[in-house]
């Protein structure tokens, strides 16, 4: 999809079958999946699971996720994790880790999550992310951190957003736009800034890293967590 058409429509290739350890016939390490794009390609992919069934109830679809390269793809590219979880289990997760939060508002609205990384590729823990959505900081938003295991720990509302040791973090509710992402170290100097689109409905993803870091390759991302 390109950058600039954050819902997709209409999308820049044909959808492609995403198959466990294969891109095409070419095999891949277990546990990896292989999705094919143009030399050059600076946009993103949106993933969705098809419905086992026609009548496949609402709550047990997947949550889309849109996937930001954030830099040019060339040659072999490896992606940060990637997890996708059905509409059930993030109304689970929004229950048990976001105590008082409107389930159905938070699910009409965007989620958005990323992992900042250093100038050397390392995840960088305890990095200050600010948001900005169409160049307004947001009210509503809920930061939270985002450790290995993948499930959001909720930070205080209004207060700076922290990475996890894992470099993660996120926020729900945030409105549909355009989103800024600036990360900073402890004392203040810049990381880097990544922009993506919120999407009500959908989890985008991203990788925020220093600036002349120029291609889409994160060889360095952390597995996901077994639990």
């Amino acid at each position: 999809c390109s950058v600039t058409d954050y819902t997709c429509t209409p999308p820049l290739a044909m959808p492609y079958m995403v198959q466990d350890g294969l891109l095409g016939q070419t095999q891949l390490p277990p546990g990896a999946a292989g999705v094919p794009v143009p030399e050059g390609f600076d946009g993103f992919v949106k993933f969705e699971v098809l419905p086992p069934t026609p009548n496949t109830p609402p709550e047990d679809l997947f949550v889309p996720d849109t996937y930001y390269m954030g830099g040019t793809v060339i040659g072999d590219t490896q992606g940060a994790p990637l997890l996708m979880i059905q509409r059930r289990q993030i109304q689970t997760i929004i229950t048990q880790s976001f105590q008082g939060v409107d389930v159905g508002a938070a699910q009409s609205l965007g989620v958005v999550a990323f992992n900042v990384y250093d100038c050397d590729g390392n995840p960088a823990a305890d990095a200050r992310v600010d948001i900005r959505v169409q160049g307004r900081e947001p009210e509503g938003v809920i930061p939270f951190q985002l450790p290995a295991s993948r499930i959001p720990l909720a930070q205080v509302p209004g207060e700076p957003l922290f990475t996890a040791p894992s470099g993660g973090g996120g926020f729900l509710n945030v409105p549909a736009g355009t989103v800024s992402l600036s990360a900073y170290r402890r004392d203040n100097v810049l990381i880097g800034v990544f922009e993506l689109g919120s999407v009500p409905g959908e989890i985008s993803v991203g990788s925020i890293r220093p600036a002349y870091v120029r291609d889409a390759n994160i060889a360095g991302a952390p597995a996901l967590a077994d639990n």
